[in-house]
């Protein structure tokens, strides 16, 4: 007699939604009107920049900040970021974002504090 054998599938436990709180606490605030992004197989990264210099093919930023985030994290950030993006455009109309940039490189990533 045959043995069957169940197939068994990885599942995701599902977490539950919480709302956070954060502490009133003093925290450096960084302007950024460029930015890039950065990933590995363990975390996503985002840093956070000034443009400097620009030319028609090219960029030159000053980057202010990188912040490495869990890729779940990163998944969390994206349905943030539409949601408040949604209720911007529809109280303020649509956005421009028609110019993009090719390629992000890191310089000298150490220097990136």
């Amino acid at each position: 007699m045959a043995t069957k054998i169940k197939k068994l599938e990885a599942v995701a436990p599902k977490l539950p939604t919480r709302t956070a709180r954060f502490k009133e606490i003093e925290y450096p605030s960084i302007y950024s009107n460029i930015m890039g992004v950065t990933a590995t197989p363990f975390d996503v990264g985002i840093i956070f920049g000034e443009v400097d210099a620009a030319t028609d093919s090219e960029i030159v930023a000053i980057p202010r900040a990188k912040v490495l985030l869990a890729p779940e994290q990163a998944a969390n950030l994206v349905k943030l970021l539409n949601s408040v993006l949604d209720q911007f455009v529809k109280n303020n109309g649509q956005l421009r974002t028609d110019g993009s940039v090719a390629l992000v490189r890191e310089e000298n990533p150490a220097s990136v504090n």
